[in-house]
């Protein structure tokens, strides 16, 4: 099947995954006949499907990682990051040198807090 000279088939690499969203990005603000927006659709779904399957996990974070993306994209202290989610400093720094695993009270405050997936931190 081909949209517009485009071939709709599985994508089976970050290669084949680029180009699809590199052709869906070209048709943005582009009419679409209801034929052409079934295949959009199925290709939109194949690049989901690889989505969560290979590129999702390459970015999922350890919890050593979580709360140092935390401490940076807050411009928090391990201090202020403890007393913004109300727990004790000891616990982050912990976490930050793998001695302690990340609870999963701490999850929930995390969850609640930064609004980061909760099942993101497993």
């Amino acid at each position: 099947m081909y949209l517009r000279g485009f071939e709709i088939k599985p994508i089976h690499s970050d290669e084949d995954y680029t180009k699809a969203e590199e052709f869906v990005s070209q048709l943005e603000n582009k009419e679409l006949n209801e034929e052409e927006e079934k295949l959009l659709l199925i290709l939109s779904e194949l690049m989901g499907y690889y989505d969560e399957k290979y590129i999702i996990p390459k970015y999922k974070l350890t919890p050593q990682e979580l709360i140092q993306y935390l401490l940076e994209e807050k411009g928090f202290s391990q201090i202020q990051l403890a007393d913004y989610l109300g727990v004790q400093q000891p616990n982050i720094n912990a976490i930050l040198k793998g001695t302690r695993d990340l609870s999963k009270d701490l999850m929930k405050k995390i969850h609640e807090k930064f609004k980061i997936p909760y099942d993101s931190m497993f």
